[in-house]
């Protein structure tokens, strides 16, 4: 991503509307990027809660059909099918784990320096300074929460794609065991 950097120049044309405009609208990006975080962990857990059901449904079927008998091609392929789903939920496992997300506003702390009133000692020139380090502010944390949901969004993607993939992967796993009777 480009480093977002603005001039001395520019900051001293700058009036404190513009500011304010500039400000609202990265209040506004930084909000959807929270949005988005919260909608990815959100389908995270549904998709999760249903490989948790399957692979449980699946442990449940084979340890009741397979405990003492020889196991058919199909079990093997139930075996077969626990790992695969397994991989999945390990993988989107990540997605809900805890994600350090910037969120709107900022502490009192950090942005009620002395150092204003010394570098600035007129109050339109001190409120554009504490407007313009607040919209830099915004805009590394609209940044990094964007990295987080690019990397949690290509993760669910990636999990869907090969859940939707199930069937044909049981499939190859009972054709593989019904014609390899070594295993």
């Amino acid at each position: 991503m480009d480093k977002f950097t603005i001039t001395d120049d520019d900051e001293e044309k700058s009036s404190i509307e513009e500011l304010d405009f500039i400000f609202s609208q990265a209040e506004k990006q930084l909000d959807e990027s929270k949005s988005s975080g919260d909608l990815v962990l959100n389908r995270s857990t549904i998709l999760l809660g249903f490989l948790v059901a399957g692979i449980t449904s699946l442990t449940g079927y084979i340890l009741s059909n397979t405990l003492f008998i020889k196991p058919t091609p199909f079990d093997k392929s139930c075996i077969g099918l626990c790992f695969y789903l397994g991989y999945i939920i390990l993988r989107l496992s990540l997605n809900i784990r805890g994600h350090k997300y910037y969120t709107l506003g900022s502490m009192p702390k950090d942005i009620f320096h002395r150092w204003y009133y010394y570098s600035y000692g007129q109050k339109e020139k001190r409120l554009k300074a504490i407007k313009i380090k607040e919209i830099k502010s915004y805009q590394k944390r609209i940044d990094d929460n964007n990295i987080i949901n690019d990397t949690r969004w290509r993760v669910y993607n990636h999990c869907l794609n090969i859940t939707s993939c199930t069937p044909i992967a049981m499939n190859i796993m009972y054709l593989f065991f019904h014609y390899c009777p070594i295993l």
